[in-house]
């Protein structure tokens, strides 16, 4: 099973701020795993994925 990311570890990963991260989640910019109503989790390879697809079709609020 891929390994769930903190909001701290994937701002790490893409070299954003953990605030960044928490503002595309609410936002709906890049797939979250809700644990509970107020911990959220992420897999990097979906967020990636996520990002690269909306930079490549205009969407590119979601930058590396």
């Amino acid at each position: 099973m891929p390994e769930l990311l903190t909001s701290e570890e994937l701002a790490k990963a893409l070299k954003v701020s953990p605030h960044t991260v928490k503002l595309w989640s609410r936002n709906g910019k890049i797939p979250t795993v809700w644990l509970s109503s107020n911990l959220r989790r992420f897999l990097l390879a979906d967020v990636v994925e996520r990002i690269e697809f909306n930079q490549t079709n205009g969407g590119g609020q979601c930058r590396k």
